[in-house]
């Protein structure tokens, strides 16, 4: 007997949410820098943060043009953690 099964549900808001460079211009001072392994564009992961937000969908349900959802999240989690 299966009693939880996944899905996915159609997100309202379109798939293309990507951030402006002016916009992306005031917010990147504000953005952690490490060095290496190299990471995911951070132009990607905060359209990914914006996506899920408007669409108010689940992260695992985040496109994966915006890169691994796992990474979308744990971004949103630490910068919001940090206050950014």
């Amino acid at each position: 007997l299966k009693l939880v099964e996944k899905f996915t549900v159609a997100c309202p808001v379109p798939v293309s949410v990507t951030l402006v460079t002016p916009k992306l211009s005031k917010i990147e001072p504000l953005l952690p820098h490490y060095g290496s392994p190299p990471r995911v564009d951070d132009r990607r992961i905060l359209s990914g943060i914006v996506h899920v937000l408007r669409c108010g969908c689940r992260w695992c349900d985040c496109p994966a043009e915006y890169g691994p959802y796992t990474t979308v999240y744990n971004r949103f989690n630490r910068w919001s953690r940090k206050g950014i």
